[in-house]
């Protein structure tokens, strides 16, 4: 069976909750646990960790704001955080892709003959030889317009491998600028999969682009935010900054 939504723009997309039935299926003693990290009236900020058993797998976070649009804004971010870590540890169309082909033939020419691998590709090809491995994400720092991102990639043994950083900025009615706590944990890991050679050769390989990179979008360039699904919420809407900047709780 094909569970693959195939997109208004051509692209496919897993729903979140064939994500987590294929995790249940690969992980007896699996667990997914969220936990919100900052929350007002109408703001909602939520990390979801992933384990099995005591062994965290991969982890990810979710930032959604109430409009009348949007009255599930909670449950919205929940979902999208449980769906960015569940792919960031393989339960993904872009790994699904990647057990028939290259990494390398997946690449996206743009205008002047310079070629970009999507970050969901850079991630999977990354699982698909470091299976035990972790991708750690930190906000450093989050205000009302923008967010930063330090992550780093640990190996079995607990051993950082890489690490990398990346800030965005809220852009209204700009793909992705209404996500930018996404986008800037999205750039972090696309970067530290480079620094680990999980990318195209330099010669042929754009850079500084990941600002329209978003891991976890469907398996189409430019159809990031379909992580909602109707039973979880509605899809999500504009995500207005205030002037009431906050710092992240630490952990």
């Amino acid at each position: 069976m094909n569970r693959a939504i195939t997109l208004p723009d051509g692209s496919r997309y897993l729903e979140v909750g064939y994500r987590i039935a294929d995790f249940r299926k690969a992980y007896l003693y699996g667990r997914i646990e969220t936990k919100i990290l900052h929350m007002t009236q109408n703001w909602l900020l939520v990390k979801a960790e992933v384990y099995n058993k005591d062994i965290k797998l991969g982890e990810a976070h979710g930032m959604r704001q109430y409009t009348e649009t949007e009255p599930y804004f909670t449950e919205v971010a929940e979902t999208v955080a449980v769906g960015r870590a569940l792919s960031d540890i393989g339960f993904n169309l872009f790994s699904m892709e990647l057990f028939k082909c290259s990494p390398l033939q997946r690449a996206i020419e743009l205008e002047g003959g310079m070629k970009y691998l999507n970050v969901g590709y850079r991630v999977a090809w990354f699982r698909k030889e470091n299976p035990d491995a972790l991708i750690k994400k930190e906000l450093l720092k989050l205000e009302s317009n923008y967010a930063v991102v330090k992550v780093s990639v640990l190996n079995k043994e607990g051993i950082i491998l890489t690490t990398a950083h990346a800030r965005r900025d809220w852009k209204e009615n700009t793909e992705g600028g209404n996500f930018f706590v996404e986008a800037a944990e999205t750039a972090a890991v696309g970067r530290a999969m480079t620094n680990l050679g999980y990318d195209l050769p330099k010669e042929i390989n754009a850079e500084n682009i990941e600002n329209n990179a978003f891991a976890d979008m469907p398996l189409g360039r430019n159809a990031y935010m379909r992580q909602n699904l109707p039973f979880f919420g509605t899809p999500a809407m504009h995500f207005i900054p205030t002037n009431n900047s906050f710092f992240l709780p630490q952990e």
